[in-house]
């Protein structure tokens, strides 16, 4: 495995899924089996609850390496969402009301039994966008938990 002397960047949407009347539908299995009928590489997956998904962008070193595929893998998202008549919405908090259902999962089973009942309601309901972003090799001090002094480097000119 190659050493990683530059920083990388990823993205990941949390996206909640609409029927066509623009309510909450549980039907992420669905959509991520229609999503992998069209392309095997994008890279959707199931959220805690039925009615979220999680579309990645894997980090890269170049941030336009890695955009461009998020918006084609999301663009194939709307397109599958759409021919199974679901909408896509990821603008934070769904103003309706539902109770979220787990999916069947081990991790979230585990997760359930760990986190009470309104964290459990909050995963439902939160979409969002997250920016992942991994410093350089060489950069952290994992016993002090702290960023290393940088002097005149190839690393320090790469953070």
């Amino acid at each position: 495995m190659a050493v990683l002397k530059r920083s990388s960047s990823g993205m990941e949407l949390e996206i909640q899924i609409l029927d066509e009347k623009g309510k909450i539908s549980t039907k992420s299995k669905e959509l991520i089996e229609e999503v992998k009928k069209r392309n095997k590489k994008v890279d959707l997956v199931h959220e805690e609850t039925k009615n979220m998904v999680e579309l990645k962008s894997m980090p890269k070193v170049r941030l336009k390496d890695s955009l461009p595929r998020l918006f084609d893998d999301l663009e194939t998202t709307l397109e599958a969402a759409d021919s199974l008549d679901l909408n896509l919405f990821g603008l934070g908090t769904y103003p309706g009301s539902f109770n979220p259902e787990i999916v069947p999962k081990k991790r979230y089973k585990i997760q359930s039994g760990i986190f009470d009942k309104r964290q459990i309601f909050a995963f439902g309901h939160c979409a969002g966008f997250h920016y992942h972003y991994t410093l350089p090799w060489g950069v952290f001090d994992s016993q002090k938990k702290f960023l290393k002094k940088l002097f005149n480097s190839k690393t320090k000119q790469s953070l």
